[in-house]
């Protein structure tokens, strides 16, 4: 099986939920929790998907430059966490596959929430 949610599904659900949150919320944005690049994991609690699409800025402020590279299962991801509307993200500056050597970096503007679904989750690398 492929990524969870196929790439126009992620950005129609999201775009979605985006208007949704604008027109009831119009106060609400993304705040950094930390400005220093930390590495996670991408970790599943069920089998089905082999990773996740990268997924656009949940602010809107940047836009998603491609979903080339999209993590896998057990990834590695650097970035900064950031809170939009309660709930946390990766602001994702590289990816390191599972089985791989080295980062790579992710394309500008790609973001990864830390849960989805009861599904998909990040754990931060000790």
């Amino acid at each position: 099986m492929g990524a969870c949610l196929s790439n126009e599904t992620s950005e129609r659900k999201e775009t979605a939920t985006s208007k949704a949150t604008e027109s009831t919320d119009p106060n609400s944005k993304m705040t950094i929790e930390a400005d220093d690049d930390h590495v996670y994991v991408l970790k599943k609690k069920r089998p089905g998907c082999t990773g996740m699409f990268w997924r656009k800025d949940p602010s809107g402020a940047t836009s998603l430059a491609g979903n080339s590279d999209w993590p896998r299962d057990n990834a590695e991801l650097k970035g900064s966490v950031k809170s939009f509307d309660g709930k946390l993200w990766l602001a994702s500056t590289h990816v390191k596959q599972a089985g791989k050597l080295s980062f790579v970096n992710a394309p500008s503007g790609a973001f990864m929430p830390f849960e989805y679904d009861n599904h998909y989750y990040l754990e931060k690398k000790h």
